[in-house]
């Protein structure tokens, strides 16, 4: 790690399939980055993005289409949204949203990157 520059790297249980993890990346610049993975909303997630500088999380399905998220153990928008929201950070952090939809629900572009703002859309 000291080749890299990095303080950390470690991974975390997500809600999704077995064996599915998140990613924490700390930086000895002081920096944190963590990845979700694909998951629902969870406490693991939480947990490590507190002081995060950058969450990467996954928002396969849009808005309204929440009881299929949970049924194929994915986060909506507003999921991901919600958790950058609740997790503050570095100060606060921005969120990327990667969205790679499972079904076919109408969408036109493949992500989004929102800036922390609880009323980002």
């Amino acid at each position: 790690m000291d080749a890299l520059d990095l303080a950390s790297l470690h991974t975390f249980p997500v809600v999704h399939c077995r064996h599915s993890y998140g990613l924490s990346v700390q930086g000895n610049a002081g920096w944190k980055v963590v990845f979700s993975g694909d998951t629902r909303p969870c406490a693991a997630v939480e947990e490590a993005a507190q002081g995060a500088t950058l969450l990467v999380h996954e928002a396969t399905f849009e808005d309204g289409l929440e009881d299929e998220a949970v049924t194929k153990r994915h986060s909506t928008v507003s999921d991901a949204v919600a958790t950058g929201t609740k997790v503050g950070g570095h100060p606060k952090p921005p969120l990327f949203n990667t969205s790679n939809p499972v079904s076919t629900p109408p969408m036109t572009h493949t992500g989004w990157v929102l800036p922390h703002n609880p009323d980002p859309l």
